[in-house]
C-alpha cells in the first residue's frame, strides 16, 4: 500500500513509483518503507528490486546504529545520575556536592557575590539510632533530606555529605553587602525546617533540631575546600553551646 503523502505528490507530478521495499530492523520489525519514483511509467525488473534492497539494508543498519548510540546514550546519563545520588535520601551525594560547590563559586564570583554555606549535622541522631530500629534511623534520615528539598530554594544547592550530615549553599549577597547577617539569615531560614514532630513508620519523634555551622565566603579569598571546612568549625563551635544548654 502506497503512503498517503507519496500518492498526493505522486498525483501531482504525474509520476509512477515503484512497488514498496520494507526496511525491517534485525529484530524483524518493520522500520519503513523505500520505493523507487520516475516520472515516466518504467517496468520493474527483478534487478530494479535487488537495488532498492540494497539500499534498505544499509538504512536499517544506520537505523540501529542511530537507535544503539540513543540507548548508550540514556543509560550513560542514568548511570552518571545513579552516581551522584545518595541511595538512601535520594539527595545529591557528597560527590555531586564537591562537583557543583565549584561550579557555584565560579558564578558567584562573575557576580561579585558571596557564597552563604550551611553545614548540618542532626544532633541526638545516634540516640535515635540506639533507641529505635536501624530502619527507624533510615526513615527519619529520609524524613530530613525531605523536608530540606521542600524548605529550601530552586536556586539552593543541597545534598548529604556524611551519615547524619547534610549541605546547602547558595548564592548570597553582593561582595558590598553584609556577609555576617546573610549568613545568620540563611541559618535561621533552616533551623525550623528540621525541628518538630516526626510520624515515623512505629514511632512518633519530637526532635529538638540540629546544629547548623552556616558562613558567607568571599568566593575570590577561599577556595570550596577551605569553606567548608571553616563551616564544619562553625557548626561544632555551635554543637558545643548546645550541649552546654542541655547540661
Amino acid at each position: 500500500m502506497m503512503c498517503p503523502a507519496i500518492g498526493a505528490i505522486l498525483k501531482q507530478q504525474n509520476s509512477w513509483a515503484s512497488p514498496l521495499t520494507s526496511v525491517r530492523l534485525d529484530d524483524g520489525s518493520l522500520y519503513g518503507t523505500l520505493c523507487a519514483v520516475s516520472g515516466e511509467k518504467q517496468k520493474l525488473d527483478g534487478r530494479s528490486e535487488q537495488i532498492l534492497q540494497l539500499f534498505a539494508e544499509p538504512i536499517a543498519q544506520y537505523v540501529q546504529k542511530e537507535q544503539l548510540l540513543c540507548q548508550l546514550q540514556e543509560a550513560n546519563s542514568a548511570l552518571t545520575a545513579f552516581s551522584y545520588t545518595d541511595e538512601l535520601t535520594q539527595l545529591p551525594n557528597r560527590r555531586s556536592v564537591f562537583n557543583q560547590l565549584p561550579q557555584l563559586f565560579s558564578q558567584a564570583l562573575d557576580t561579585n557575590r558571596f557564597v552563604v554555606i550551611a553545614f548540618i549535622d542532626l544532633d541526638g541522631f545516634k540516640l535515635i539510632n540506639d533507641r529505635y530500629v536501624h530502619e527507624t534511623g533510615d526513615d527519619f534520615l529520609c524524613a530530613i533530606g525531605q523536608r530540606l528539598k521542600q524548605g529550601i530554594r530552586a536556586e539552593d544547592m543541597l545534598g548529604r555529605v556524611g551519615g547524619d550530615e547534610f549541605i546547602v549553599a547558595t548564592k548570597g549577597p553582593y561582595i558590598h553587602e553584609n556577609a555576617k547577617d546573610a549568613a545568620q539569615t540563611f541559618k535561621a531560614r533552616l533551623t525550623p525546617l528540621l525541628s518538630g514532630h516526626y510520624a515515623l513508620a512505629g514511632c512518633h519523634i519530637n526532635y529538638a533540631g540540629a546544629s547548623i555551622g552556616a558562613i558567607a565566603i568571599n568566593p575570590a579569598l577561599s577556595t570550596p575546600d577551605e569553606a567548608l571546612r571553616a563551616a564544619d568549625t562553625v557548626m561544632y563551635e555551635e554543637k558545643e553551646q548546645r550541649r552546654r544548654l542541655v547540661h
